[in-house]
């Protein structure tokens, strides 16, 4: 599990914290949308402290979920596996990997205390381990390193309550995205097509699209965050 934490980054908006973490054979980060929401620029921060500027590739708002686009890492191979025959099951252990407040590194063991737990709309995996703000977007694993599922939130009504999307979902959103050039794209959950273009509904079958995942933080506010991390990055801004 050592080696793992080499592919979990922290990663760094105008808006807070949150985690993201790079598979095996893949070069782009995942992490959940709303985690970067907002912004089509991120810092992200690896395990030796090294800062690096992420672009947003694809966002499913929907299903929480978010590609980043890093050209400094394409070479850093992921050491977290990604396997749809791997099944999740009630009691089995999972581990919560990631940065909470922003936090250093942490993992925190749990179990699975349902394996398809249904939250609006959608089958999420429960589990007992503690979640915090800054987790989100981190990946939840097995023993073996094998991905079980993205952490995405946490009733902030109780204790020891978490959430992650199940890996079948983020196989599905992977599957999906084949391009080699990088855009803002956006996922349409209607037809499985791709916007590139602002607009509120999908240039393929007309379905809504909730324009607000087009807009940026305003830019006086993003701009003061962009010249710190590229002054953190060693760039005079």
């Amino acid at each position: 599990m050592e080696n793992i934490k080499k592919s979990i980054y922290k990663i760094i908006t105008a808006d807070g914290t949150g985690t993201g973490f790079k598979i095996a054979n893949h070069d782009f980060l995942i992490t959940n949308y709303h985690v970067i929401k907002g912004s089509k620029v991120v810092a992200i921060e690896d395990h030796s402290k090294n800062r690096y500027l992420a672009q947003v590739a694809m966002v499913n708002p929907e299903v929480d979920l978010a590609f980043l686009n890093v050209d400094d890492l394409k070479q850093v191979e992921g050491t977290i596996i990604l396997d749809e025959t791997k099944e999740v099951a009630n009691t089995q252990k999972v581990y919560i990997n990631g940065f909470p407040f922003g936090m250093p590194f942490t993992v925190t063991e749990g179990i699975v205390s349902s394996p398809n737990q249904p939250m609006q709309g959608r089958n999420y995996i429960q589990t007992d381990a503690a979640v915090n703000p800054g987790n989100s977007g981190g990946p939840m694993l097995n023993k073996d390193g094998y991905l079980v599922g993205v952490t995405t939130s946490k009733f902030t009504q109780a204790d020891n309550v978490g959430f992650g999307i199940k890996h079948t979902d983020v196989i599905k959103q992977i599957n999906d995205y084949k391009f080699d050039d990088v855009k803002y794209r956006v996922k349409c959950n209607s037809c499985d097509s791709f916007t590139t273009e602002e607009s509120e509904f999908c240039s393929n079958c007309g379905n809504n699209i909730d324009i607000s995942v087009f807009e940026e933080f305003e830019k006086s506010h993003f701009a003061n965050f962009t010249e710190e991390a590229l002054t953190q990055l060693g760039v005079n801004p």
